[in-house]
């Protein structure tokens, strides 16, 4: 896996077949193409974007649910912008 923090005027395009799997802050524009997949967390994990973040229609966004623990929250994903 290549680590890496974009400028951030850059923006994160995931194409159909791409995946952007990842944990942290991204501080940049996020767009996940149809037929791409965002999957938040190396499970358990948390990802924020602080820019836009655009799923287009036909794009996957992967998390886990129920995990081994009650009470347990295994990935979190927070929008504070849009809808």
């Amino acid at each position: 896996m290549t680590k890496c923090q974009p400028d951030k005027h850059e923006i994160i395009n995931v194409a159909a077949g791409g995946r952007l799997s990842a944990r942290g802050t991204l501080t940049t524009d996020v767009t996940i193409a149809g037929g791409g997949t965002l999957s938040s967390g190396a499970s358990p994990g948390q990802l924020f974007v602080t820019g836009n973040l655009t799923i287009d229609p036909g794009a996957t966004f992967k998390l886990n649910l129920d995990g081994r623990h009650k009470d347990c929250s295994q990935n979190r994903t927070t929008m504070s912008h849009g809808s």
